[in-house]
């Protein structure tokens, strides 16, 4: 018969986990997709230039300084928009992963006090990960789209600074298991 609390302690982390990480994804999803919306309202820092440098409009065609729109690039350019917004998602999935297993484990005939603790610290350190993730994905993506509007070749530096914001909740997900597992 397992103790009570030690699967109220089980389900707390499986909530907590639930919960900071879909707030992670929540949040930087909305970040990245204010940042993407409001992208033209930018202000054009090279406007003494006569360079033809890509100006993101996500919601129709890339239009360059010198006029030339480029029907082509716009679906790429909602594409890149995406990126941030699906990496943000993931950290939802982290959360979902976590909870699915520790209320799996929560019907074994010997769980114990400890191991509800465990889960329970390893649920808070999913979600609270997954939250500063998610946080830091949404920034980069704000920060990221104004350099993209400046140099399209700084793409790809954004979407490396996401991959790593994305790690910190990875981390998170990794220490909760082994956390969850070892009691």
């Amino acid at each position: 018969m397992t103790d009570s609390s030690a699967v109220l302690y089980g389900l707390l982390g499986a909530g907590s986990a639930l919960i900071f990480s879909c707030a992670g994804a929540a949040i930087g999803t909305a970040k990245a997709q204010f940042s993407t919306k409001n992208t033209n309202s930018f202000k054009n820092l090279d406007s003494g230039s006569d360079a033809d440098v890509p100006l993101i409009n996500v919601n129709e065609e890339v239009q360059t300084n010198s006029g030339y729109k480029n029907n082509a690039g716009g679906s790429v350019t909602k594409m890149q928009s995406l990126i941030p917004v699906i990496i943000a998602g993931v950290l939802a999935i982290y959360g979902l992963i976590y909870s699915i297993i520790v209320v799996q484990s929560v019907s074994d005939p010997a769980y114990s006090l400890a191991r509800g603790y465990a889960q329970f610290a390893g649920g808070l350190t999913v979600g609270f990960c997954c939250l500063a993730s998610g946080i830091a994905v949404g920034v980069v993506a704000k920060s990221g789209f104004r350099g993209i509007k400046q140099n399209t070749s700084s793409f790809v530096m954004m979407v490396l600074n996401l991959i790593y914001c994305e790690a910190l909740g990875l981390y998170g997900l990794i220490f909760g298991l082994i956390a969850a597992s070892t009691f």
